[in-house]
């Protein structure tokens, strides 16, 4: 049998291209996440969506 203990989970990196072109601003008033664009400076709600879901 194996008795290998499994890895703990790593925090993942924001790794998207678009990030390259935003910047996190932390959640808002109202707990949704925001992001500013880089180039004029408005800012988004910035969803989080995970693989498979």
């Amino acid at each position: 049998g194996d008795d290998e203990t499994p890895e703990p989970k790593r925090f993942k990196t924001t790794s998207a291209n678009c990030w390259k072109f935003f910047t996190k601003l932390g959640p808002g008033p109202n707990g949704v996440d925001l992001a500013k664009y880089n180039g004029c400076g408005k800012v988004f709600r910035a969803a989080v969506r995970i693989m498979g879901l």
